[in-house]
């Protein structure tokens, strides 16, 4: 599969532009790298998440 200039939905960079939706997505299944950054930011979320938590119960 060739991806041509111009192409819709074909990008050459892991991280690509979704113009519309207006964002930046993340696909973990494109390569390992992604894969890395996708878990790195749901432990991150969890994380938050459970500080959250933690910090409303000691008030």
């Amino acid at each position: 599969m060739s991806c041509d200039e111009g192409a819709r939905g074909c990008s050459p960079h892991p991280l690509h532009a979704d113009f519309s939706h207006g964002r930046l997505m993340l696909n973990p299944l494109r390569s390992e790298g992604d894969a890395f950054r996708a878990l790195l930011y749901v432990i991150a979320v969890f994380a938050t998440i459970i500080a959250i938590i933690l910090i409303a119960r000691a008030l």
